[in-house]
This record gives C-alpha cells, structure tokens and sequence, in this order.
C-alpha cells in the first residue's frame, strides 16, 4: 500500500462487530398473532335496529352464553350463512315480525367483513328485507334469539 499524507485512514476494514450492528441489518421475527389479510379485516359494519322487548331478549341470551350482545349476533350471522338462510320461511318471519313491531330503541353496530356485508346485502336484496331484519332472521335461524 501507498503511504498517503494522512497515513491508513479507512484502509482497513473493521474485523470487529457489534451487537448493536447486527441487529441493525438483521430480519429479527417477533412473536404475537400473525398479520390479518386484507379479506379477514372486519372493516365494514351492519346494524341491527331492536325494540325494547327484543334488546331485553338479547341481552339475557348473550348473559346466560357469557357472551357480549355483539358477539352473538356475528356468531349468528355466520352460522345463517353457512345455512343459507334455508331452516325458517320468510312468512312465518313476517307474521312474527308484525307481531313484534315496534318503537327503535338501541342500534347494535356489529363489525363484519366486507365479503360477509356483500352476502347480508345481496340475500336483503333478493328476498326485499332490510339487514337488519336479515340479522333477526339469522339469530332466530342460530336458536339465539326467540323473536
């Protein structure tokens, strides 16, 4: 090697590394959940609008279950559509439906995701109902909720 004015400045390469610099450009994997893909994100929402009586009858069920009202219902929504809404027919729920009809008095906001909220629409559109009497329909169909 040359001797330059300023003598071996960075001609030498460095032999000795430390664990601070390794952890800078080494992949360290964390422990925890794995990452949810974008079709398993609960980021749309339904609601289910209940009078007095009902919200009384939900929230006892979701009591004796040791459940939260919310849960109950998105486990009653997945099990009606794995059912396909098939066990009740829509007469026999708009004969209760009329005789349990009354003033709204709580909106349940249930999270779902975006592939089960195009379900819920699609089947409310085919048999002309709102969600939210779609989700009374799956509660009764899951044996939750007696309406």
């Amino acid at each position: 090697m040359e001797n330059k004015k300023f003598g071996m400045l960075n001609t030498s390469k460095k032999n000795i590394i430390t664990h601070a610099e390794i952890q800078d450009k080494a992949m360290i994997k964390r422990g925890g959940r794995p990452k949810k893909e974008d079709k398993d994100k609960l980021s749309s929402v339904v609601s289910l609008n209940v009078n007095q009586h009902e919200k009384e009858t939900l929230e006892s069920e979701a009591i004796s279950k040791g459940l939260n009202v919310v849960s109950l219902i998105r486990m009653s929504i997945s099990y009606a559509l794995r059912e396909n809404f098939n066990t009740i027919s829509i007469v026999a729920i708009d004969k209760q439906h009329k005789k349990n009809s009354g003033k709204v008095v709580k909106q349940y906001a249930i999270s779902v995701t975006k592939d089960i909220k195009e379900q819920l629409e699609d089947r409310a559109n085919r048999d002309m109902m709102s969600i939210s009497e779609l989700l009374k329909i799956s509660l009764k169909i899951s044996g939750h909720y007696n309406i």
